[in-house]
């Protein structure tokens, strides 16, 4: 039991937490490209990843449970913000925030298709585009 006041300090390139029956259930890794935390059900995959790399860029992706498919991303790198939805019928959301310019909505089908998207550019100037067919 650590003194009060006392500092522990432990040194590793990677942490593993276990379940009772010894799975894997999260993972704390460093590597000189930078750092993650993998967590997720023994034998699943990982259900959430958070990470930032060497040159600043982070990320949070939350995964499906049953399938393993990324259904959102929300991340910050060089460019800007962006916030990344995923269905399970393939249909994806997709908000942006461009540093000292545009920021839009992008909304597609289940085929990939671009259906709807909202942009302002970086004068505030809007364009609202559809595509029903």
């Amino acid at each position: 039991m650590p003194i009060s006041g006392e500092h522990i300090v432990v040194k590793a390139h990677e942490i593993q937490l276990l379940d009772d029956s010894g799975q894997e259930q999260a993972r704390l890794g460093a590597t000189g490209n930078g750092v993650a935390l993998t967590m997720g059900r023994a034998g699943s995959g990982p259900q959430l990843w958070l990470g930032a790399d060497a040159g600043g860029d982070a990320a949070l992706r939350l995964f499906d449970r049953d399938t393993g498919a990324k259904r959102v991303e929300i991340s910050l790198d060089a460019k800007g913000t962006h916030v990344f939805l995923a269905g399970e019928g393939g249909q994806q959301s997709y908000l942006f925030l461009k540093n000292g310019g545009p920021t839009g909505v992008v909304l597609t089908d289940q085929a990939g298709k671009r259906r709807a998207q909202i942009m302002v550019d970086a004068a505030g100037k809007p364009d609202i585009s559809t595509d029903p067919s």
